[in-house]
């Protein structure tokens, strides 16, 4: 999973580097577009100037989410705005305004509303009433009283029991001034856990006048399981939320060499990293540790504990490294080597299972291929490759053991990778790489997804409690633990899935009811339904919810 998100996490900030005008030149050749029309308020009144997003929703990647904005409009100065062009899909509405939110919709607490558009249909009265957003404001001082200056407070959106909840905030940090003061605005209901420093790494912050202080939270502990969350309403203030910093942290610095593990020689200017491996949720810290001509590292202020140390490589290396394991105690480590091996490649073939269309197969040069090693420790990006227009790849720098594949495309994901075949067998659980060894006649088996799912959401028996949450998803009978869509239905219950290779589906429908003083929030019996998707139909659905046996 870890993984996943870090692919679809590179694979988003690659996508915001498209150019809008590209953006806007794709949409105006979508001649049967869908048009959506609406009106913005704020407190009541019209907003003017108030930018207006339309966020894909194909996936339940909130980076992908944060990244991929297709379309975008402006308000007029009487709150309306028009998009054009819209392609049909399933979509979150929201707007960018760093001081007003909007009532925040679904399960994953994007703050927008659902929309599904059909191709070229006009959607009208998608009316957003903005309030201003909380605040929460305080002061950062260090151990004996000074202000802590020109450092960032971030905020953690949680839920009753101090979990992180997952959300997409336009504000979610602040920078003390000359005072200590710091003030964050623009927020949604919620609670929040208040730090200092940036979150997560294994480092310290700069923390004034004394000195090294470890990250910190509200109301100044370093154990985030003892911080205490912020409660914050709409349009309401929470004052004085002053953190304290403690004594200076006792940090150590990390010293050794990188070498080639065959040859023992010295390589330089590589960069280097470490990883908390305690089981905290800390991810790679890429440091600004670089070799020097010697092969000689060196990090700075490393808080005790165990950690693992490795080489940074590029998606072209042809190396990799093993992580080095090491431990900070009471004092600076010295003499770590870290052994550099040069990997082994892959490489092979893509194709789509029934398809010779040439407009189809030509898309193969859009698609990455990725390997995956879930029994090591990932301290790299994985190694990667673009498929060639012929179909062809080619992976090195692949470290020796069982991988298995991920296969990705931007914006859409109309391709699913079906078997992975070696030699002409097919390879359930993964392909055997040697160390060294260059792995041939890989055949990655792909299928084009071109069927959807139109569907409604019906109950009877009762009525669902207001504020409820829903969220379709669906998994092929043939592998009912592979999810292959999340989708969330409009006010209205409906939804729409593209992209949905030819096949036999279990389509599950999950409902969230809020909480209310005294009850919690409840996952009700989920809802199963099987439904036959066939390329280029929509298939129309009708799902039923009967209350009674919800409950």
């Amino acid at each position: 999973m870890r993984f996943a998100l870090f692919v679809l996490m590179m694979l988003a900030v690659t996508a915001s580097a498209l150019s809008q005008s590209a953006r806007q030149t794709a949409q105006t050749q979508n001649l049967r577009g869908g048009t959506l029309t609406g009106h913005i308020t704020i407190e009541g009144k019209p907003a003017a100037g108030v930018r207006v997003l339309l966020i894909p929703d194909e996936s339940d990647n909130l980076t992908s989410r944060r990244h991929a904005l297709d379309i975008l409009a402006l308000t007029d100065e009487d709150g309306k705005f028009r998009l054009t062009g819209v392609p049909a899909g399933t979509f979150i509405l929201t707007v960018a305004d760093a001081a007003y939110v909007l009532p925040e919709t679904g399960s994953s607490a994007t703050q927008g509303k659902t929309v599904i558009v059909h191709e070229g249909e006009e959607v009208s009265d998608l009316d957003l009433s903005l309030k201003r957003g909380g605040i929460i404001t305080g002061r950062v001082a260090d151990a004996n009283g000074q202000p802590v200056i020109g450092e960032r407070v971030s905020l953690q959106l949680v839920d009753k029991m101090n979990r992180n909840r997952r959300a997409i905030l336009h504000n979610q940090s602040g920078e003390t001034d000359d005072r200590g003061i710091y003030r964050v605005y623009g927020l949604p209901a919620g609670r929040y856990l208040v730090s200092i420093g940036r979150l997560p790494r294994p480092s310290s912050i700069k923390g004034g006048p004394g000195g090294n202080a470890p990250i910190t939270y509200y109301p100044g502990v370093i154990d985030e399981t003892k911080a205490t969350a912020i409660e914050v309403h709409v349009g309401g203030e929470v004052e004085n939320i002053n953190i304290t910093l403690g004594r200076s942290a006792d940090t150590f610095n990390v010293t050794g060499r990188v070498i080639d593990a065959e040859t023992g020689f010295p390589l330089p200017h590589l960069n280097c990293g470490y990883k908390d491996v305690t089981g905290n949720r800390l991810p790679i810290t890429i440091s600004e540790c670089k070799t020097n001509a010697n092969g000689e590292f060196r990090l700075e202020h490393v808080q005790p504990g165990r950690y693992a140390a490795f080489i940074l490589s590029d998606s072209k290396s042809d190396f990799y490294s093993e992580p080095t394991p090491f431990e900070v105690s009471s004092g600076d480590v010295q003499g770590l080597e870290i052994k550099v091996r040069r990997g082994s490649s892959i490489s092979g073939e893509a194709s789509v299972e029934g398809v010779k269309d040439p407009a189809i197969l030509s898309k193969l040069s859009q698609l990455t291929v990725y390997v995956q090693q879930p029994n090591k420790l990932s301290t790299s990006p994985a190694a990667q490759a673009a498929i060639a227009p012929d179909g062809s790849f080619h992976l090195s720098g692949v470290p020796p053991g069982k991988v298995s594949f991920l296969v990705l495309s931007y914006p859409r994901q109309d391709f699913s990778l079906l078997r992975v075949e070696h030699n002409g067998v097919e390879q359930s659980r993964g392909v055997d790489v040697p160390a060294g060894e260059s792995v041939s006649g890989v055949r990655l088996i792909l299928t084009y997804g071109k069927g959807s799912i139109r569907g409604q959401i019906k109950t009877e028996n009762g009525t669902l409690p207001a504020g409820s949450s829903s969220r379709i998803g669906i998994a092929p009978i043939s592998s009912p633990t592979r999810i292959t869509r999340f989708v969330e239905p409009d006010s209205q219950g409906r939804f729409f899935i593209t992209g949905i290779p030819a096949g036999e589906y279990e389509l599950t429908v999950r409902i969230t009811t809020p909480a209310i003083p005294g009850i919690r929030s409840r996952l009700l019996p989920p809802t199963k339904q099987l439904v036959t998707v066939k390329n280029g139909v929509d298939t129309e659905v009708s799902v039923v919810l009967d209350l009674a046996r919800m409950k």
